[in-house]
């Protein structure tokens, strides 16, 4: 069956009534849903724990759920009377507490790895190799590693830190300042490029490329916001308009410098020069959990409507939208990749595609 994909966002509730998209270079399949009360219903399997990753984490406090790509249970941690944070990857868990000096590491196997009296919020890299420590005031952020070691730069520091970002299959992070200082922090715990934003603008939003070679920083004032877009290892900077943002927008950087972000009714793609490659006119966005994922040849926009309604948006690199749906029930949606499968998580219910290119029949 082949539908015709009109460029933009296609509103109404027709959309919820796509079951796959086949055209020339794409093919995107609805794998299987689930509502986190069928998730709770679940048995893990022997079979399924012993499974790799990366798994699917979703939270329904207090129990961390770990889903294979087929939507199967693969493993469950209680954070009881905790607060907890899991890497994407699903490989590890930090609890700490509200009130309390202690930070420890676990598997999802119970294990405990480390115990580091702190009182800080962690946050973890994709495969977990790396932990970030931010303080109670926002000011300092301590550089850990899995086994709990105090690594490379040992700490960085700035006025009020306003954004922590990793990259999306690696252990690269970057934090963003209100004095409009950033910094990308490679694997090993060393600081691998900084900068800071024009006039001292506030780091809004920060994306990371997989490799690190490249850095997109959202910076703004009152009124009026930027994009930049750095190169790690060639330093070379270039700036984009970008529409004002309350807070935080959803950016994804490659490895090539391509940056690609959701700026309010419109999905756009700017190159490393600053140059707008395309843009996509899609239904407003309103602030909120969002996300902007890319696998292959495609990228994946999830976002809350301003009016209600959450929406999913899938793009072909070169401009093409292959999907796009509107999701009546959910008050916000977020997206990510493993390989081809991709899953858009609402406040209660996920919603797994399978997303690949093919040959032209």
């Amino acid at each position: 069956m082949k539908y015709l994909i009109i460029p933009g966002f296609l509103a109404g509730i027709a959309l919820n009534l796509f079951v796959a998209t086949k055209i020339s270079g794409s093919e995107i399949v609805a794998s299987w849903t689930r509502t986190v009360s069928e998730i709770q219903k679940q048995e893990t399997s022997a079979a399924r724990m012993k499974s790799q990753g990366p798994h699917f984490v979703v939270r329904k406090e207090p129990l961390i759920y770990l889903l294979d790509t087929a939507g199967n249970l693969a493993g469950t941690a209680d954070h009881t009377g905790y607060l907890a944070e899991a890497n994407r990857a699903g490989n590890y868990l930090i609890k700490f507490q509200k009130v309390g000096k202690e930070i420890e590491l676990f598997d999802y196997s119970g294990e405990r790895f480390w115990m580091v009296e702190s009182r800080e919020y962690p946050y973890f890299s994709f495969n977990g190799k790396l932990v970030l420590l931010m303080n109670g005031d926002h000011s300092r952020i301590r550089i850990f590693d899995y086994n709990g070691n105090n690594i490379g730069a040992e700490a960085v520091s700035g006025r009020l830190c306003t954004v922590i970002a990793f990259s999306d299959c690696t252990d690269i992070g970057a934090a963003g300042f209100a004095d409009g200082s950033y910094v990308v922090i490679g694997s090993g715990g060393g600081i691998i490029h900084s900068g800071r934003a024009p006039k001292g603008a506030v780091v809004k939003s920060i994306a990371v490329s997989r490799k690190g070679l490249f850095v997109a920083v959202h910076y703004g004032a009152d009124d009026r916001d930027g994009l930049m877009i750095a190169g790690v290892v060639e330093g070379d900077v270039s700036h984009a308009a970008f529409g004002y943002h309350a807070a935080r927008a959803p950016l994804h950087v490659s490895d090539e410098g391509y940056v690609m972000a959701l700026d309010r009714d419109r999905i756009v793609l700017i190159d490393r020069k600053g140059d707008e490659e395309y843009s996509i006119p899609v239904a407003p966005a309103r602030e909120g959990q969002a996300s902007v994922v890319s696998s292959g040849d495609f990228y994946a926009v999830a976002y809350p409507g301003e009016k209600g309604s959450a929406a999913l948006v899938i793009v072909r690199r070169d401009g093409t939208v292959v999907f796009s749906r509107q999701f009546l029930n959910e008050p916000y949606l977020t997206a990510e990749f493993r390989g081809e499968c991709l899953l858009a998580r609402g406040s209660e219910n996920l919603y797994c595609y399978s997303v690949r290119s093919r040959d032209p029949q």
